[in-house]
């Protein structure tokens, strides 16, 4: 796998959301047109072009080309990030705010769970035990569409580990990591 730089510039659809400052959570939305591949020795394909959208606390790289779970996580690597764990309310709500108009439907977050229900995010931080029945873990935040997680799919036979934002109403569904979604990656903040 080749890494290279990922330049900056300011968003086509000139979404400026604002500057950062230690009082506010937004901050400014930009795209990444990424000079990065992945792949075989050949230069392998090009990464999606994503947008920035910052935060105090994170950058969130918002990539609109469906990937499935496993290679969703994979290009947030090569970002020097992950796929995104949300913490608060605050934090839910603006990743739904800066995909607004980008992306729609649902999107890969980085939560999955394990043969026994247990939902973690990439760092390994449990956050839910159990399925729709199932308790957040102590001071997790969780946002779960009623009913979910459920395990059960509509539109294939995989089960469900990995979690999806639902648009539009910023909560969570339980969906099989093989379905192609768009994605969020998160990453500490550039200084």
């Amino acid at each position: 796998m080749k890494r290279r730089s990922v330049s900056l510039r300011p968003l086509d659809l000139g979404l400026l959301v604002g500057a950062c400052c230690s009082t506010c959570f937004f901050g400014c939305t930009t795209t990444l047109d990424p000079p990065v591949f992945v792949g075989d020795d050949d230069g392998g394909a090009p990464l999606a072009t994503c947008s920035l959208a910052a935060s105090v606390e994170s950058e969130y790289v918002i990539c609109p080309e469906p990937l499935d779970f496993a290679a969703a996580a994979v290009d947030c690597d090569v970002r020097e990030a992950s796929l995104a764990a949300v913490g608060s309310a605050e934090e839910d709500d603006f990743i739904g705010t800066s995909v607004y108009g980008l992306i729609s439907g649902n999107l890969w977050l980085g939560g999955v769970r394990d043969d026994d229900y247990v939902w973690s995010w990439p760092d390994g931080t449990i956050f839910w035990r159990g399925g729709r029945d199932g308790a957040a873990e102590s001071d997790a935040y969780v946002r779960w569409q009623p009913g979910e997680p459920n395990d059960s799919s509509t539109v294939t036979t995989d089960p469900e580990r990995c979690l999806a934002l639902t648009l539009g109403g910023n909560d969570w569904n339980d969906r099989a990591c093989s379905l192609r979604l768009p994605y969020v990656c998160e990453r500490a903040p550039s200084r």
